[in-house]
């Protein structure tokens, strides 16, 4: 940990899982609570994520190490627009929202989350000693855990606190579009973060 390198990548890595982790939590309470939406139904509205995840991730393979810092930059910033394109969709269709709405939008995400994971990961590691590799590896696991943990914590409590007062199923709408508000905020800083630092891979 007396790695400055290491630690800023660490903080990294939780600032980038906090984003993403509490959407999910946040879409399938509303999809199936608010819009009536099956389980199967919910889950279908999500699934394009996990397969941009699996294309970016295997696409982007391929360049090694290469443009490590700017292939993160690049996934978050296609991360966040995916963000902005699930809000604006929600507004758009209300409570009359489908599964075929967000694919678009969840697809997007997905390719940013995977563009930038597999290069956050390759970068966080790469100046790690083979000896701490197990351990290196165990540490980046765990922040991405709080990451994850501190995302759902934020996102739910934005979310159930917009429906404290609900009086009409669009309220569940308002909740859920403010509750993307976090991570929305967090890859638009993050995006503007690793603009700003030197490049450290080639």
């Amino acid at each position: 940990m007396k790695d400055r390198f290491f630690v800023r990548s660490l903080v990294i890595v939780t600032i980038f899982f906090s984003g993403i982790a509490g959407v999910h939590f946040m879409l399938a309470i509303f999809l199936q609570s608010g819009v009536g939406l099956s389980a199967l139904q919910s889950g279908l509205a999500t699934a394009p994520h996990p397969v941009g995840v699996m294309v970016a991730s295997t696409l982007t393979s391929r360049l090694g190490q290469r443009w490590l810092g700017a292939r993160i930059a690049f996934g978050t910033f296609v991360l966040l627009a995916g963000m902005m394109m699930a809000r604006t969709v929600l507004g758009t269709n209300s409570m009359s929202i489908t599964a075929v709405d967000l694919l678009l939008p969840m697809l997007t995400v997905g390719l940013g989350t995977g563009t930038a994971i597999a290069a956050m990961f390759q970068s966080t590691l790469s100046r790690v000693s083979p000896s701490d590799a197990g351990a290196g590896s165990g540490v980046l696991q765990a922040f991405q855990q709080v990451g994850i943990a501190i995302g759902i914590g934020a996102v739910g409590q934005i979310f159930f606190a917009g429906l404290e007062q609900a009086q009409d199923p669009a309220d569940y709408v308002h909740a859920a579009q403010n509750a993307l508000l976090f991570p929305i905020g967090i890859y638009l800083l993050l995006a503007a973060t690793c603009l700003c630092i030197k490049e450290d891979n080639t």
